[in-house]
């Protein structure tokens, strides 16, 4: 549950994608959806992913497979890859994301976009890599203007 940012009150609906640490892979999947294993770091999704916004990118891996890139407070984020928009918080400090946007991509893979500003997309939304979503802020647990950039199902591909 910590692992997939669940709590005890979290609801888990039919075609949610969900990280299994250690877990094993029954079913083949696409060439670019990954499982969280312990192979994971030789399953990478090169140049599925576009880097989301502009700004320095701290690369130091934190929990949910995330990176910090820090710029002014009102920068623009863009979709890293094409999707639907499956979460779209505009209020609220939400476990300390703050605002966010979380994107579930064709190939299985959900990235989330945390700390903005102002979201520009609504859940249900259809987005194309590239695409503005939102602006860059400093909401929830944030010690500074900069996105809390997540990738769910396989390497961050921004991480060093």
């Amino acid at each position: 549950m910590k692992y997939n940012g669940l709590n005890p009150e979290s609801v888990i609906h039919v075609g949610d994608f969900l990280i299994i640490p250690n877990g094993i892979l029954k079913a083949p999947v696409s060439a670019y959806a990954t499982a969280r294993t312990a192979t994971e770091a030789s399953r990478r999704v090169n140049g599925y992913f576009i880097f989301p916004t502009s700004g320095r990118n701290w690369g130091k891996l934190h929990p949910h497979n995330a990176v910090d890139i820090a710029n002014s407070c009102g920068t623009p984020i863009y979709a890293a890859a094409g999707g639907t928009v499956s979460i779209s918080k505009t209020s609220g400090w939400n476990g300390g994301y703050g605002h966010y946007i979380e994107i579930k991509h064709p190939n299985g893979t959900k990235t989330r976009y945390g700390h903005l500003q102002t979201n520009l997309v609504n859940v249900g939304n259809r987005v194309n890599q590239g695409d503005l979503i939102a602006y860059m802020g400093t909401t929830g647990h944030s010690t500074g203007c900069h996105v809390h950039f997540e990738v769910w199902g396989a390497t961050n591909p921004f991480a060093r």
